[in-house]
């Protein structure tokens, strides 16, 4: 399913690799304990976030399941963001938010798929 999503072919995946670096340093910076580890991690994320986001703005054919994709999104960046700064509610996010959505979205893709071809299961 990855291999052929539509983002992973487009041109805001490319920009999302200079996301890459800044994550990568960022977590062996806190690893480590350096200075700015924090920042290059929100850095990171951010950099993410704006290239689903701005996906999404451009998408033309928008449905539910690209809609809870984008909340999924913007709810595993934020809670990772809160969990290493140490800021309440980032678990929450993370272990309950987080997995709520993952459902609805699997739930979303059966019931769509058991639309478009109802034996889809014995095949």
């Amino acid at each position: 399913m990855a291999k052929n999503g539509r983002f992973l072919n487009s041109n805001w995946f490319a920009r999302c690799k200079i996301a890459i670096p800044f994550i990568l340093i960022g977590a062996l910076f806190k690893i480590q304990h350096y200075p700015f580890a924090s920042t290059l991690l929100i850095a990171g994320f951010a950099i993410v976030l704006v290239c689903y986001l701005s996906y999404f703005i451009t998408k033309k054919d928008k449905n539910i399941i690209d809609v809870l994709k984008l909340l999924w999104v913007i709810t595993e960046i934020t809670g990772r963001a809160l969990k290493i700064n140490h800021f309440p509610y980032g678990k929450v996010l993370l272990f309950y938010v987080s997995p709520l959505l993952l459902f609805l979205l699997l739930v979303s893709m059966i019931t769509i798929n058991m639309k478009k071809n109802p034996n889809w299961v014995h095949e």
